[in-house]
């Protein structure tokens, strides 16, 4: 999944979830991939910050993504989680990309709220 596209995905952040692999020694794996966060040259960039999981054998793996402002949190079947921090360039960026690189992926539900900024006093 990726989230917080502009557009032309020139900023975009990448969620994998690797499942059963020997991806960093673990069998399974949360990574957010920071390749293009943002356009910004000042910005310090992490590549990946992988969260090793522990699942069961058969476990559908829930993910809440939380992403306020500058900070994408993504939490896995409300028993671990993976944050980083993301400084946005460009206006635009607020796209979410949804897609299965290999094997079968099913969506079984996709829920979206935008919440009003607390310090917006209009």
């Amino acid at each position: 999944m990726n989230v917080l596209c502009s557009p032309d995905r020139q900023e975009c952040t990448l969620i994998n979830f690797y499942n059963n692999t020997s991806f960093w020694g673990c069998n399974n794996v949360i990574s957010i991939n920071m390749d293009h966060p943002s356009i910004l040259s000042d910005v310090w960039k992490i590549s990946v910050e992988n969260t090793p999981l522990t699942l069961e054998d058969v476990e559908i793996i829930r993910l809440r993504i939380l992403i306020d402002n500058s900070v994408v949190v993504v939490y896995v079947n409300e028993k671990q989680y993976a944050t980083v921090r993301v400084y946005l360039g460009l206006e635009d960026g607020k796209g979410v990309f949804i897609c299965s690189g290999r094997g079968e992926s099913e969506l079984i539900s996709l829920d979206f709220w935008q919440v009003k900024n607390i310090w917006d006093l209009t």
